[in-house]
């Protein structure tokens, strides 16, 4: 999705299309109320002003059909934008611009299918070496600074044959052009987002012995500038874009 395009689509669909509505049920309104009194009035002027209407009904009509057909893939993409993406929403006539609470529930979800799937971000995939300390059946443990967490087998992790050692994979996102950044969308992810945690298959039957002092924690949501895929931040599309 190119910036040009994004601009005339936004421009026909939320400001010119309601108009291009408008117009034409005016327009058609006076055509069926015409035809109902044809030959009240069947003068060769009126004749002519009719077919004239006519004619500039169905050109425009077209010209409405093939503008809209063209520019509705905008929606596709829209519906993955919301506040975390975007720092307003384009609606008829103006843009809405959320509050303060908005705007601080977006900037603390899992975001990654939304800035993929909006079609003007680039992916920039970040790995980083963690400590793997080994597994308790579907349990995998990690040590995190002065804690351990852990994650279960098949939530954002994974067990490989291509790495030698663990590590964690996640994604930063750019835009691919910086003029959308003058319409309000970020012009980076605030996060790294966590994709994966990967175990090298060398290492996955290692098990993981647990003092009974030891703390251990459920992942948290962020781990330094990394935000990790949680129930309560992963919101569905439909959720997320009301």
């Amino acid at each position: 999705m190119n910036f040009e395009f994004w601009i005339e689509a936004e421009k026909f669909l939320y400001d010119s299309f309601f108009f291009h509505l408008i117009i034409l049920g005016l327009v058609l309104i006076f055509i069926v109320h015409r035809l109902t009194f044809i030959g009240y009035n069947n003068s060769k002027a009126s004749n002519i002003i009719f077919s004239i209407v006519i004619i500039f009904f169905i050109i425009f009509g077209i010209n409405t059909i093939a503008n809209f057909n063209k520019y509705k893939v905008l929606y596709s993409y829209n519906r993955y934008i919301n506040y975390g993406v975007r720092n307003n929403k384009k609606t008829i006539f103006t843009y809405h611009y959320p509050g303060h609470w908005e705007t601080n529930i977006y900037s603390k979800l899992y975001l990654v299918d939304n800035f993929r799937k909006a079609g003007i971000y680039e992916e920039e995939i970040v790995t980083e070496d963690v400590e793997f300390l080994g597994r308790d059946e579907d349990n995998f443990y990690f040590q995190d600074k002065d804690q351990i967490i852990y994650r279960k087998l098949g939530d954002y992790l994974e067990i490989v044959d291509d790495i030698s050692k663990p590590i964690k994979e996640g994604v930063k996102f750019h835009l691919t052009d910086s003029r959308f950044k003058d319409i309000g969308f970020k012009e980076k992810s605030p996060y790294t987002y966590l994709l994966s945690y990967k175990i090298p298959k060398s290492e996955s039957d290692k098990e993981f012995e647990n003092p009974e002092n030891l703390q251990i924690l459920l992942e948290k949501e962020t781990t330094s500038a990394w935000l990790n895929p949680l129930a309560s931040n992963t919101p569905s599309i439909n959720e997320e874009n009301k």
